[in-house]
């Protein structure tokens, strides 16, 4: 969904920037912080860049957007729910800032409407600030977005299969390195390891991660790389063997136990299951560095976004 010709957008890089202020007052004073990080309109990984675009209910109907009874249910629900107060504006009005109190911290954020009010003529002080109708954009993070550019078209299922298989060959050589002494003898461990299930490879790294380095096992992300790298193959699985439906790679076909199965991928899943997928081979790629030596195995793997 797009914004029509004569609805003007506020420029996504003016949400760039935030800042964190901690105010203490004297003696028996309360203490009132006040943290502002980048929006994110779109819930990927918490470094994911602003890949939707959003504008306030006020704003949608000054420009006359149209919207489904879903959506209008949903904000006459919210109405009666606490919304975030304006923090700061910019000259004209527009709202810059937006803020809540949680507790004893009032947390503050860049306030992701993105709506030109003043160029789309009308007053920028009945603005709230919110992200609440979706205006346009593309789901997942700044990953994908370099992805469609150098391919010339949107990501499909296939990516993530091949980005499956590099975390595969990641997690065998690594488990043939660290049981070997040599060169020559990591070709025969990884020839054994070939026989072994993934799911017991990706168990056993786990198990020799949480031995030799308990301090990286108990936080994020390594402490979720089993279950990450699980619920990679989960997507694999649902994807392979399956074939597009009249071109269509989101809509797919294959057969199971002597009948078709219909297969459906969102965007959204397609978005979540790459950056999952290039995280993990980040973090198997620096495993080597963790378990004190910089001369990891050479698994062949290339950057995908090289």
């Amino acid at each position: 969904m797009r914004l029509p010709p004569n609805v003007a957008c506020c420029r996504p890089d003016l949400l760039a920037h935030a800042t964190s202020v901690s105010e203490n007052g004297g003696a028996g004073a309360s203490h009132r912080e006040v943290r502002s990080t980048r929006h994110l309109t779109c819930v990927t990984t918490q470094e994911s860049a602003v890949v939707y675009r959003y504008v306030c209910e006020p704003c949608r109907q000054a420009t006359g957007l149209h919207a489904e009874r879903p959506y209008l249910n949903r904000i006459m629900r919210e109405a009666s729910k606490p919304t975030p107060e304006v923090v700061r504006r910019d000259s004209t009005g527009k709202p810059l800032t937006i803020g809540s109190q949680r507790g004893d911290v009032f947390q503050v954020t860049m306030a992701p409407c993105m709506c030109a009010c003043v160029r789309n003529k009308h007053d920028p002080y009945q603005c709230t600030g919110l992200g609440q109708f979706k205006i346009g954009g593309r789901p997942g993070s700044g990953f994908v977005d370099q992805l469609a550019e150098r391919l010339g078209a949107e990501p499909i299922p296939e990516l993530v299969v091949g980005l499956h298989e590099d975390c595969q060959v990641l997690v065998t050589a690594l488990l043939a390195w660290w049981f070997s002494s040599s060169d020559g003898e990591c070709g025969v461990r990884e020839a054994e390891l070939e026989s072994m299930k993934y799911e017991i490879q990706i168990k056993l790294l786990r198990d020799v991660l949480t031995e030799e380095r308990p301090d990286l096992m108990a936080a994020e992300p390594y402490r979720s790389l089993k279950a990450n790298l699980k619920k990679l193959v989960q997507f694999r699985n649902k994807v392979a063997h399956s074939r597009p439906i009249r071109g269509n790679f989101f809509e797919r076909i294959k057969r199971v136990k002597g009948a078709d199965e219909v297969i459906r991928i969102t965007k959204e899943e397609l978005a979540e299951h790459l950056d999952l997928a290039m995280a993990l081979v980040s973090q198997l790629s620096s495993v080597p560095v963790y378990l004190g030596s910089e001369d990891g195995p050479d698994a062949g793997v290339q950057d995908v976004a090289a």
